[in-house]
């Protein structure tokens, strides 16, 4: 446009001035269109104008440089345009690394936060694991002392056992002459203890009650001055008596093999009544279960006994009396006969042809007194003959030694005892 604009000018009018104020005009775009000028200047030199042509030649020569400074600025401009653009991309680029490093920022940050709360985690677990330490090594302290005080009971209640053990084997001894002479104020209360009256020890001790004394008991003195209230309780005494003069034995204890009324002294409360209907005397059942009259006590009544029991007519008593006789006899007739009075042997040898060896007394059932061939050991830490126990156990939940209420009716077999038993008895038995 700025061209044609010249053209028109240069051609209309030979006026320099007026050119001169066209190019002033539009400067910019004649910086931009020099061969227009060039061409302008071939124009006025055509149409012969030289002052025209002259004043082209100047404006050239001011517009040359100005092209070329124009030129140098838009090279600058691109390179400024290049060096902008550089800087977007580096700019850009460091945004991104600064992104990037603020995610990477985060996610340390949170490698960190979970690194110190594992510490915390960790602190808290080697806490937790000290406390549980210093617990088990008090909890293992308290369990070495109560093991020291468990065994130092075991020990005590080994030296007891053996004790007891010694005595019972005295007084089975002297039990065997079938006569409590020999018994002094202390194997008084072990037969006590034998037969479940072992809480009244301590009114015969204050007592003196020997053994001479204990043989001569009546029911009045065991009820008025030994405190035994019960009848049940002095019949046990009476028969205990009565038995250790028979058989030499503190209870009245069947032979093997023995049955039927072999087996009375066996029986408890509900045998005796069984037995009062089978011989017609079933209407006194009653008394004699509520007086808790076991076979081993009916073996030993008496008529003051029957006439306590309420047995009022004398006829009844004496009928039964002799049943009770009756009875008393075929239980005894099994028992082994003992000599009163055995004589001793005239030599070592004769006295050891004469009778066997008598068994070691761990090897004998407190209940049976005789060896054991299935041995157990019951709460009350003795060792009882399985059935014998078992039968005992059956209607009481104390001990029979000890007459102290069991903690359990658990039994455990002893084998090493039944072993030596067994081996007692394969050397022994015959003899």
């Amino acid at each position: 446009r700025s061209t044609s604009a010249l053209l028109a000018v240069s051609v209309t009018s030979t006026d320099p001035q007026k050119l001169q104020q066209a190019v002033s005009d539009d400067l910019c775009s004649l910086r931009h269109h020099q061969q227009p000028l060039r061409l302008v200047e071939s124009v006025c030199a055509a149409t012969a104008n030289e002052g025209a042509s002259k004043q082209w030649r100047t404006l050239l020569a001011i517009t040359d440089p100005l092209q070329q400074a124009a030129s140098k600025n838009a090279e600058d401009l691109q390179s400024l345009r290049t060096a902008a653009a550089e800087h977007e991309k580096r700019r850009a680029e460091a945004a991104s690394s600064a992104a990037a490093a603020s995610a990477l920022a985060t996610a340390l940050q949170r490698q960190l936060d979970g690194a110190r709360q594992a510490e915390a985690r960790a602190r808290k677990e080697e806490q937790t694991t000290s406390a549980e330490l210093a617990a088990a090594q008090e909890q293992e302290q308290v369990e070495v002392a109560l093991a020291k005080l468990l065994y130092d009971e075991i020990s005590a209640l080994t030296a007891r056992t053996a004790e007891v053990q010694a005595s019972m084997h005295r007084l089975e001894t002297l039990l065997r002459t079938r006569s409590f002479e020999g018994l002094d104020v202390g194997d008084v209360g072990n037969v006590l203890r034998e037969i479940g009256l072992g809480q009244y020890t301590r009114n015969f001790l204050v007592n003196k009650v020997d053994g001479v004394a204990f043989q001569q008991l009546d029911d009045d003195e065991l009820r008025d001055e030994l405190g035994l209230k019960t009848f049940s309780e002095r019949k046990v005494v009476q028969s205990a008596i009565s038995n250790v003069l028979a058989t030499g034995s503190l209870r009245a204890t069947p032979a093997v093999g023995a049955r039927g009324d072999e087996l009375a002294s066996t029986w408890d409360e509900s045998g005796v009544g069984a037995w009062l209907a089978t011989i017609g005397m079933g209407a006194h059942a009653p008394a004699l279960v509520h007086a808790h009259v076991c076979g081993w006590q009916l073996l030993h009544l008496n008529n003051k006994d029957l006439r306590e029991l309420g047995v009022t007519a004398i006829g009844e008593r004496k009928r039964l009396l002799a049943e009770v006789e009756r009875l008393r006899a075929t239980v005894f007739a099994t028992f082994p006969k003992k000599s009163n009075d055995p004589q001793p042997p005239e030599t070592p040898a004769a006295a050891a042809a004469a009778a066997p060896p008598p068994p070691p007394s761990e090897y004998l059932c407190p209940i049976t007194q005789l060896v054991m061939r299935d041995p157990v050991l019951a709460a009350d830490g003795f060792l009882y003959e399985r059935t014998a126990i078992e039968q005992w156990l059956e209607h009481h939940s104390t001990s029979p030694m000890a007459n102290l209420q069991l903690p359990s009716k658990n039994l455990t077999p002893c084998y090493t005892v039944r072993s030596a038993t067994a081996e007692w008895l394969l050397h022994h038995a015959d003899k």
